[in-house]
Parts: C-alpha cells; structure tokens; sequence
C-alpha cells in the first residue's frame, strides 16, 4: 500500500491477520461493557424508592416527605433527610418498630451550628441481609437534648471523618465541645444489665 503525502512515497507495511490482538481487543471491550453493569449508580432525588427485601415499614421511611436526596451504589442506598426535632423524634420511633433489622442511630458533629432544621441520613445495604441505619448531625447541644431515642435502639458517636478546611479555632472548640456531649448523650442511652 502506497501513501502520497506532501509529494513523498511512503510505503506503509500491511500487517497480516493477528488474531490474538482482535481477541484480546474482543475481551477488553467486553469486560469494559459489563462495567456499568457490576457498578450500577442510581439518584433518586425525592422519586419513590421500594425493594421487595425490604422489611416492612423501611419502604415509608425512605420514601418520608422530608427526604431531599438519595442514591444507591451495588447495594448500598443512602437518603437523606431535612426535618424539625419533632418530626426526627417520629422518624426514629418509625425506624425503632420495623422487625428485621437491628436499630442503630449514630451522632455526628457538625462542623459548622445547625439551626432548627435537623440533617440526618439513613443507609440501607441490602448484600442478602438487608440493615438499615440511621445518622443524625448534630450542630447544636439543644438538638441533643430534644432528641428522644427508644431504648430498643443502640446510640454510638461517629468522629466527624473530615474537618472543613479553614475551619476556626472557635468552630473547632464548639465541635469538639458537640463531641463530648454525644459521648455524654451515648452513655445516658447505653443498655444497662439487670
């Protein structure tokens, strides 16, 4: 095969059939296409979400008027909520009634105060076993002490993982102030043995 270019004769080698390379380019496109098959990233946003393995009563909490957001990654969901201390409070009643899963709220300091509006989060992993877990952030030592926990359900604190860049010294102390008010609210809440 000749090319002519810029008035020069190039001769361009022909290669003949390499049939390792189309199977090896066969192989890589597909296992590429299953991709998004094994990785399946779903938003929902406010849509009405629902999974047959769900125990009953999970599917009203995370399909709650005061969820805003919401995704799921291989089996993991998340949704996410805005709501007043009353209406957190019947939140986690509803989730301490539903059979089937085990009751676990974590409390997160917020790095920066928190008004009324209450933030919190509910993760649902369904990998056979479905578990449903709830976080609620705390900006506030008031949000603490409105907050009502049944005793059928388990309180941990969760260390806040990242720390705003140019956070303040203040915003630092009030968080690490926020901190030690949970430890304090987890300890109130522990089980006790007879």
């Amino acid at each position: 095969m000749k090319w002519i270019s810029s008035q020069v004769i190039t001769e361009v080698p022909h290669r003949s059939g390499c049939p390792g390379g189309s199977i090896l380019l066969a192989i890589v496109f597909t296992a590429f296409c299953a991709i998004p098959a094994l990785a399946s990233y779903r938003e929902y946003g406010t849509n009405r979400v629902a999974s047959p393995r769900w125990p009953i009563g999970l599917e009203d909490l995370v399909n709650h008027p005061a969820r805003f957001a919401g995704h799921s990654l291989n089996g993991s969901s998340e949704f996410e909520f805005h709501a007043d201390t009353a209406t957190l409070n019947q939140f986690v009643e509803k989730y301490a009634s539903i059979h089937g899963v085990q009751h676990h709220v974590y409390l997160i300091a917020s790095d920066e105060p928190l008004d009324t509006v209450r933030h919190f989060e509910l993760q649902v992993l369904d990998h056979g076993e479905t578990t449903a877990t709830l976080k609620v952030i705390i900006g506030q030592k008031n949000q603490l002490e409105d907050l009502t926990v049944p005793p059928s359900v388990s309180v941990a604190g969760m260390p806040t993982l990242m720390q705003k860049s140019g956070t303040s010294a203040e915003d630092s102390r009030r968080r690490e102030d926020l901190e030690y008010e949970i430890k304090a609210f987890v300890e109130k809440h522990r089980p006790r043995s007879p």
